[in-house]
């Protein structure tokens, strides 16, 4: 629960934190004072001490303004404000780690320096850090981006950490406009039906309190019970010695206050309280209004105190536990030395002008009134008065005496600096020995990062609370900062990274999402970053090729603060994803196999399509060359164009976004020419199955003559054949003669010669019967033909 049970001790324990800090308050003015110029003295106490000529020469200046410049390298150096890790991602998103890093961080980096905001917030932490030791930003709201520069107050014996301060209170300003919206903006929700965390009776008194201050004298409004003294210093000051600028604005309190809740959770509630001055009130309780006394009130406005607060600290105390009212800041460590350093050199200045004025010297008294006259101009400017002469002294002042102790003191600061910056009119390390020198330079490198890592384990804290809002879910186009949170978020969508696994919480902390201040070469300062570039470039041989072209980037950027410059210069391309690689040529031994079957893989929504279009590419290329090995066949020439398809698809994707729209046209140029390569080997295949078609007819027409040989071979021996039956035809005529001879014969010899004939007669009728046997024998074979001529012989 919460200490406080009213408002009125809650603007008790304000004013209370504000009187506490007064004495320190008057410190914070006078450095503020000293190093921006003022002198060391005011008039009236530099008469009372007898001291003349008192001007601030600012001779320590330099060492503030190099401490300066190194808090200032995080935002001004480098071309990222943050790194960014991404952690706990699925397996089939591994391969995208790098990539959404890297984009990430480009983008963050590239809002916020275009937005303009931070680099002035920025600024002036860079300015509060080396003087005071502190400085504070602090989130007015729980979605604006953009922390404001804060000065706040906090009880005694509070440690640094901001989750350690039980309560604390931020002195701002609310302007008569942001006062009438709020007041509109609370009756709206009332009569929505919605609860509002204004007060409308308070906020209508103060307004009217502000309406009532416009043209009054800053007496009635100011006064150092409410005005801090180095507030008060720093508002005359921007206002040029007048408050017509405070007279429309209103000063508030906004008092954080820690309340531990029944399950062991803490959160912060915010009241905004107006600071009034006494005069304010008697104006006000004659004017029949009421006294303002709360203006807002919000329980459990914040869960963690880093969500509101972000302290910073560079300390230069020795010993004893770090708190926030005991840090000493490199100002006040080197104020007492740079105020006698002014003192030395003021009267040093004092007695070199005396010793270089004319001395006159006279005789008579007579002649010292002529000289008094004179001086006052009564006579002429280049002749002296008789009896005057001057006097001359013979020798010109000698400073030698007073110069060690001159340069021993401004030594000292710039040591306490951490500054390497050496004049050699004051003092310059030209005949110190090497050992020595590397020893001092050593001595600097380890204040130096000690007091900037300090300030980078701060950053880390407030990188991740802006990185928290830039993710924010619930933010309204009237919230500040809603262009750029909106543009980033869509840029997250565009790139298909997961803002849900992006915002994921425990603990009050990103899960998911671990970040880092980047760290500028040498820390800011530039005699580190020239040694730390040196030490690089004489081991740069001793990299890789890889690291080579990313160092000599680094140092090219570094010498000519521009990192456009050095990346056109020192191009290299940034690590490739060797699990998109795996999977890519995944995908082209599958087409090499099943392209026959026309499988064309799909995309898959975690691809990088410019590491597949790459490879996808590379393997078509390696189609091309092996087709002028050996020719290709129809699975060469189908796993061929299913790589086209599918490389062609990924190309359309990765040109739907307009920056990438100029390198998709160059890939679908580069794609067609491939494509005609590949339709040339196409056309060989079709001459090619051409050429087998008519071999097959060939083949055809040479079976055919085959069956012609093996017709004429059959036909051969049917002749063979058939030449046989003949003969065996000529002799049965042949016997068919003989017989009718016979027969003749018989006629004619019939009676002398009968028993002989007869003889005969049976003789050849035994030899016609067995040839008239063969004849019917050769005529029953199968498969041969009977000649035509082959009758058989009947016997008359």
């Amino acid at each position: 629960m919460s200490q406080f049970l009213d408002y009125s001790e809650m603007l008790t324990e304000v004013e209370t934190l504000v009187r506490e800090d007064d004495n320190a308050a008057a410190d914070r003015r006078t450095l503020s004072a000293f190093y921006n110029g003022r002198e060391t003295m005011t008039k009236a106490e530099a008469e009372n001490e007898g001291v003349k000529n008192v001007i601030n020469h600012m001779l320590g200046f330099d060492s503030m303004n190099m401490a300066k410049i190194q808090v200032e390298s995080i935002y001004t150096k480098g071309s990222l404000l943050w790194m960014i890790n991404i952690d706990n991602l699925k397996p089939d998103q591994l391969h995208m780690k790098s990539v959404w890093e890297t984009q990430i961080q480009q983008k963050l980096s590239q809002i916020i320096r275009e937005a303009r905001r931070f680099k002035p917030e920025w600024k002036a932490v860079a300015g509060e850090l080396p003087l005071f030791g502190s400085a504070t930003l602090g989130f007015l709201d729980q979605y604006d981006w953009c922390p404001r520069l804060m000065r706040v107050y906090v009880p005694r014996g509070t440690g640094i950490l901001a989750n350690e301060i039980p309560h604390c209170a931020m002195l701002d300003y609310m302007t008569i406009a942001e006062l009438r919206t709020a007041l509109s903006c609370s009756k709206r929700r009332k009569e929505m039906g919605y609860d509002s965390c204004w007060k409308d009776e308070h906020l209508f008194s103060a307004i009217k309190m502000l309406e009532g201050n416009i043209g009054a004298s800053p007496s009635h409004f100011v006064t150092s019970a409410t005005e801090p003294v180095d507030e008060m210093e720093e508002n005359l000051r921007m206002e040029g010695g007048t408050s017509s600028t405070s007279r429309a604005r209103l000063p508030i309190y906004r008092f954080y206050v820690s309340k531990d809740n029944d399950d062991g959770s803490r959160t912060y509630d915010l009241v905004i309280m107006p600071r009034v001055t006494a005069t304010q009130k008697e104006s006000m309780t004659r004017a029949n209004l009421s006294i303002p006394v709360v203006l807002f009130h919000k329980a459990d406005y914040h869960e963690r105190a880093e969500e509101f607060l972000h302290p910073l600290f560079i300390d230069c105390q020795i010993g004893g536990r770090t708190l926030w009212h005991r840090v000493m800041g490199l100002g006040r460590l080197n104020y007492d030395s740079d105020v006698e350093v002014e003192a030395f050199f003021s009267e040093a200045l004092t007695g070199a002008r005396e010793k270089m004025r004319r001395v006159y010297q006279v005789s008579t008294a007579s002649d010292w009134e002529l000289l008094k006259s004179w001086a006052a101009g009564d006579g002429p400017s280049n002749v002296l008065p008789p009896g005057v002469s001057v006097a001359d002294m013979g020798r010109e002042p000698n400073f030698q005496h007073a110069m060690t102790p001159f340069q021993m003191l401004m030594q000292l600061t710039r040591r306490n600096g951490a500054s390497m910056v050496q004049n050699p009119g004051l003092g310059s390390h030209a005949e110190e020995l090497e050992v020595n020198a590397l020893e001092r330079q050593n001595r600097s490198s380890e204040a130096l990062a000690s007091r900037m890592g300090d300030i980078y384990e701060c950053c880390d804290a407030l990188g991740h609370e802006i990185f928290r809002r830039f993710l924010s879910s619930d933010i309204l186009p009237t919230d500040k900062g809603y262009a750029e949170i909106k543009e980033f978020q869509q840029f997250l969508r565009d790139k298909k990274i997961p803002i849900a696994h992006l915002r994921a919480m425990t603990g009050g902390r990103m899960a998911n999402v671990t970040i880092k201040a980047s760290r500028a070469a040498g820390d800011g300062n530039s005699v580190q970053q020239r040694m730390s570039n040196a030490a690089l470039m004489q081991r740069l041989h001793l990299f890789p090729e890889a690291a080579q072209k990313i160092i000599l980037r680094r140092v090219t950027a570094d010498e000519t603060q521009d990192h456009d410059f050095a990346e056109e210069v020192v191009p290299f391309k940034p690590r490739r994803d060797t699990n998109q690689i795996t999977v890519s040529s995944q995908e082209n031994d599958t087409m090499d196999r099943q392209g026959i079957l026309e499988y064309v893989p799909p995309l898959n929504d975690d691809d990088l399509d410019k590491t597949h279009i790459e490879e996808h590419m590379r393997s078509m290329q390696a189609d091309v060359e092996r087709g002028k090995v050996r020719p290709w066949d129809k699975v060469d020439l189908a796993a061929f164009q299913v790589k086209g398809a599918h490389t062609y698809a990924h190309i359309e994707r990765y040109g739907m976004s307009k920056e990438n729209g100029e390198e998709a046209n160059a890939m679908k140029q580069a794609l067609q020419k491939m494509a005609k390569a590949g339709d040339e080997y196409a056309n060989n295949i079709q001459a090619k199955e051409e050429s087998n078609q008519m071999s097959e007819k060939e083949k055809a027409e040479l079976a055919f003559k085959e069956r012609e040989l093996r017709h004429k071979d059959r036909v051969q021996n049917d002749l063979v054949r058939f030449r046989a039956e003949t003969l065996a035809q000529n002799n049965g005529k042949i016997l068919t003669n003989a017989n009718l001879k016979a027969r003749e014969l018989a006629d004619k010899s019939v009676d002398m010669e009968h028993n002989r004939t007869l003889s005969e007669a049976e003789l050849l009728k035994e030899r016609f019967e067995s040839s008239q046997s063969d004849i019917a024998t050769a005529a029953a074979r199968p498969g041969e033909p009977t000649p035509e001529n082959a009758q058989p012989t009947q016997i008359q």
